[in-house]
């Protein structure tokens, strides 16, 4: 269950090469856990708009886009073709991971800090100012 203000669950999810990957690998950065479908209309503007964050501020952030729908990893591919996301995404054939977050509707977007504690989560269609001012926020 996830709490704001506590640790971070550690979920598992695949890239796109089918390995097995866990949010732990990212530690000790600022962190949007984004849960989208490659169906939602809102998620395709929001993980594009997510890449341009996730660009800007690299190394101390990092976007992980998890497809919560259990689509496979062709159609995830699609979706990043469709939508020229050339970031990598992630997906959950399980959907253990956006459970252990208990999505309820995407996009979701949970920030996450360097020391894995849960500062807030986002639920709908966020600006990309919105993401700036919060990592200010954070990290001045």
């Amino acid at each position: 269950m996830v709490v704001m203000g506590a640790s971070a669950p550690n979920i598992a999810f695949l890239d796109a090469e089918g390995r097995s990957r866990n949010l732990e690998e990212w530690r000790g950065r600022f962190i949007l856990l984004t849960f989208f479908s490659r169906t939602c209309k809102v998620c395709a503007r929001e993980v594009p708009k997510l890449q341009e964050f996730a660009a800007k501020r690299a190394p101390d952030g990092v976007v992980l886009p998890v497809e919560s729908t259990s689509a496979s990893a062709g159609e995830v591919a699609a979706f990043a073709s469709t939508y020229n996301v050339s970031m990598p995404l992630f997906h959950d054939p399980t959907w253990k991971a956006p459970e252990a977050y208990l999505v309820k509707r995407v996009p979701q977007v949970y920030i996450i800090a360097p020391d894995f504690t849960v500062l807030e989560d986002v639920v709908g269609e966020a600006s990309l100012d919105f993401y700036n001012i919060r990592f200010k926020r954070f990290f001045p």
